[in-house]
């Protein structure tokens, strides 16, 4: 039993359950007047749902955000200029949201053996832009190193296989995004894990 827990807290669903209606209340009062605090509820509406293994829900409302987010913001929608655009919380948002839909699609890969490739191309994909737009962001800050150490901790087991299915993903992602090598390209080669051939020459 953890220690932080007392003998009168509510059971963890009932937990679960407040933490869900109070972050529903929160995108309802935020509205579309505050774009910012009503996404980031969302968002963490989203991570809820993957910290009580409800991943169908978790997928969904990650899902949910990136389409609540205006299309200009988003990469593969006809071109993304991040020296005109505004409001860069955005893409800090969006950094967050494929980090989670990545770490559903690996913990998938885990559970189903590590024998589906899908779910680690998926987790390419998705950790590639989330890293993506975390760098649109900014260069470095605390949710950025964050996501380097989730990464980090799914994928140090992957053998060459498994990182040859991971690289198909980033491969998707960069036809998404744009850009290559990626951060993702980057983060792999300074942790000494396989790079995709095409860009070894390049870190």
């Amino acid at each position: 039993r953890p220690q932080y827990e007392a003998e009168k807290d509510p059971p963890q669903e009932e937990l679960a359950r407040q933490s869900e209606e109070d972050l529903r209340r929160a995108m309802e009062e935020a509205g579309e007047e505050m774009a910012y605090r009503r996404l980031d509820a969302h968002v963490n509406l989203a991570w809820l749902y993957y910290y009580i293994r409800r991943h169908e829900l978790a997928e969904k409302e990650a899902n949910a955000v990136v389409d609540s987010v205006p299309p200009e913001y988003r990469f593969g929608q006809g071109g993304l200029d991040s020296e005109q655009l505004p409001h860069s919380f955005y893409w800090l948002l969006l950094g967050k949201t494929y980090l989670l839909l990545g770490e559903v699609a690996m913990r998938q890969f885990e559970h189903e053996g590590r024998r589906e490739p899908e779910y680690a191309r998926r987790g390419g994909q998705c950790y590639t832009l989330a890293l993506a737009y975390d760098e649109l962001y900014a260069e470095d800050f605390r949710d950025l190193r964050r996501a380097l150490y989730r990464i980090y901790i799914r994928i140090r087991r992957l053998n060459d296989e498994e990182f040859g299915w991971l690289h198909e993903g980033i491969r998707e992602a960069v036809g998404i995004c744009g850009r290559s090598p990626t951060r993702m390209d980057r983060f792999l080669a300074e942790r000494g894990f396989p790079v995709r051939p095409e860009v070894q020459w390049l870190l």
